[in-house]
């Protein structure tokens, strides 16, 4: 278990039940994405559904079409935590995201005064086998 265990309990009782997502996201800036130590227990790590998922929650929160791009995930497999960074049309972005939870938290700041757009997702993954085969 990580000295960071305790700090990543409190950010996915956030997740799960807080409203504050700008509180959030803070939370974990400050107490995790700046320590070297935290980065170093997390590898890379790909998940086009995870990224599909945020997508379509930012054009929710966009009112239109949004398309991640240079997206970098890192994957804490002993705590089932992933986060990363993107961009969108230039503009940079984060995520949040508890495994065993199917939920995390994005945002996406906007150019104009500074504005960052909050979504929080769910990622549900069904364990069914693909009905087209």
């Amino acid at each position: 278990m990580s000295q960071f265990h305790r700090v990543l309990e409190n950010l996915r009782e956030q997740v799960l039940t807080g409203d504050d997502f700008h509180a959030m996201m803070t939370y974990f800036f400050d107490h995790c994405s700046d320590h070297d130590d935290f980065m170093a227990l997390g590898s890379r790590a790909e998940d086009p559904v995870l990224e599909a998922v945020v997508s379509e929650a930012l054009a929710f929160a966009c009112h239109g079409p949004v398309k991640l791009s240079f997206v970098l995930l890192t994957r804490l497999p002993d705590e089932k935590f992933i986060h990363g960074g993107f961009f969108v049309d230039g503009l940079p972005g984060s995520l949040i995201y508890f495994e065993e939870l199917d939920r995390g938290v994005a945002a996406l700041l906007r150019r104009s005064g500074g504005v960052t757009d909050f979504v929080r997702f769910t990622c549900k993954r069904l364990g069914v086998a693909n009905p087209w085969q």
